[in-house]
């Protein structure tokens, strides 16, 4: 004696189950898509802005903050589009754009990253923390080199087992006791350093150059989710 059961419902259930998620999964990206051009073309916009006015100004180094701000978003949103589960970054993708975007506003300077392992991280996390190295970058452009002189930025990222350790690295005029700054940059860099859970370290040497040192523990919404 057997029984035979019709699953012809179940199986049609599970196949539109599947189609609503693929769906779903193509609209996210069609729209992580659209955000990046959209950011990119503010960006576009805000440069040509730039132009017009006079190098070393006050309004230029605030309109190039804002640029490098909204590149770091636009950055964090073409890692996202490209994740396998659109829910973590990699942080090499981020870090590149990012190099590439500043090479082009500082073309005296080198800007270079290296990445080692695959650093990965939750998109809630990774694009707070492309704001902070976007500042850090800028800072260290900025004050780094005087006069605006050449001179190297290093961005590095290692992703252990148990943290992510993201380092910039200048090779400038140093400080002889890092102060804390009051400027908006600086502002930005607390408050999302702390909103991430972040330890920052800083050390710099007169002469010699500065290192942004930024260690995240990792969470298990930090790990890709296996599909």
């Amino acid at each position: 004696m057997g029984i035979i059961q019709d699953i012809t419902d179940q199986k049609q259930r599970e196949a539109d189950l599947r189609e609503i998620a693929l769906t779903r999964e193509l609209l996210v990206r069609e729209a992580d898509h659209r955000i990046k051009n959209s950011l990119q073309m503010v960006v576009s916009l805000m440069m040509l802005s730039m132009r017009c006015l006079e190098a070393g100004s006050a309004a230029e180094h605030a309109l190039a903050g804002a640029i490098a701000r909204v590149q770091a978003i636009a950055a964090s949103h073409l890692a996202l589009q490209g994740s396998k589960d659109l829910k973590t970054v990699d942080l090499a993708v981020t870090l590149r754009e990012l190099c590439a975007h500043f090479a082009q506003l500082h073309p005296t300077c080198e800007v270079d990253h290296i990445v080692v392992g695959t650093p990965i991280l939750s998109a809630d996390r990774a694009i707070p923390l492309g704001l902070v190295i976007s500042e850090l970058i800028t800072n260290a452009l900025r004050h780094a080199f005087k006069g605006g002189g050449s001179g190297s930025v290093r961005l590095e990222a290692r992703q252990g087992d148990e943290d992510l350790v993201v380092r910039v690295v200048d090779d400038g005029v140093g400080m002889a006791a890092p102060a804390g700054r009051t400027g908006l940059g600086s502002r930005i860099i607390r408050t999302l350093t702390a909103q991430i859970n972040a330890a920052l370290e800083i050390d710099s040497t007169p002469g010699v150059g500065t290192a942004v040192t930024l260690r995240l523990a990792l969470s298990n919404e930090d790990r890709p989710t296996a599909r």
